[in-house]
């Protein structure tokens, strides 16, 4: 009997489902790509609609900062409390403030602000584009003569890579403040105190190293976000589905790139940014 399964889906009758969903990455990797050629030639030309984007940046800053401000304001104090319960014994409690900013500024900031926030934004615009596929208003840009990555894709995208860097900054500000009072209040350390430290122990590198990861993460959140949209299936169903892998795609991308990020930063330094400050 003649064998109809294709290479393709013989590889994913063998490998079975984690077969399938690596080879399903493997594939939106290679979308994302294209997309992102496309996005890049589109700016190059100054093809992108201002108003549009102002619009975005404004719903997306408004609605992200009430969530940066809680999830920056008790990560500070949660990790506070742990790093001082674990120096007390060994006597270094001044060491508390160089502690909880470098984490957070390094580290904490950029990862929780892109997972929660990013999660946030990236799988909205994966619901809000999949709604308009399936109402056929994208088909409607295309038949008109538009170019919905310029008029839908490109605002959303420069929205979010203006509005979480300062997202990340506002919630490693606030994550300081929620240390301090959290040292003041447990082991009576005076916050001007705790505040000569953090600026002592916090180098220009560490926050030029924030906002590049910030950034890169919101281009990510952004295109897989508006990507899964756009390709999404017809029915409630497949938005539905767009949008949870939205969230699923932004975090795996994000711890990955997180930990190559930060391993060109161990190894590349930029120490001639402290002078400028």
């Amino acid at each position: 009997m003649k064998n109809n399964l294709n290479p393709l889906s013989l590889l994913y009758t063998i490998t079975g489902p984690v077969g399938k969903a690596v080879m399903d990455f493997i594939s939106f990797s290679g979308t994302m790509a294209i997309t992102s050629f496309m996005i890049l030639k589109l700016l190059f030309k100054g093809k992108f609609e201002i108003r549009s984007t102002i619009h975005q940046i404004y719903i997306v800053g408004l609605k992200s900062l009430p969530l940066a401000t809680i999830t920056g304001l008790f990560i500070g104090m949660v990790i506070t409390i742990q790093f001082a319960y674990g120096l007390k014994n060994y006597g270094a409690l001044d060491k508390v403030p160089a502690l909880v900013s470098l984490a957070m500024v390094r580290e904490l900031g950029p990862a929780f602000i892109a997972l929660l926030v990013g999660g946030k934004i990236g799988s909205g615009f994966a619901a809000e584009l999949g709604s308009m596929k399936v109402t056929e208003q994208i088909d409607a840009i295309r038949a008109l003569g538009g170019n919905p990555i310029q008029q839908l894709m490109i605002p959303r995208i420069l929205a979010v890579i203006l509005i979480l860097p300062l997202l990340t900054i506002w919630a490693d500000i606030v994550s300081v403040l929620g240390g301090s009072i959290v040292s003041l209040i447990e082991y009576n350390i005076d916050p001007a105190t705790f505040f000569k430290l953090v600026r002592k122990a916090v180098k220009n590198r560490e926050i030029i190293h924030s906002i590049i990861k910030s950034i890169v993460f919101a281009y990510l959140i952004a295109l897989i976000g508006s990507s899964k949209g756009f390709n999404a299936g017809y029915g409630t169903k497949a938005v539905g589905k767009a949008t949870t892998d939205t969230v699923q795609i932004s975090f795996i991308f994000i711890l990955i790139t997180n930990f190559f990020i930060s391993k060109i930063f161990m190894v590349i330094k930029i120490k001639w940014l402290d002078i400028l400050f």
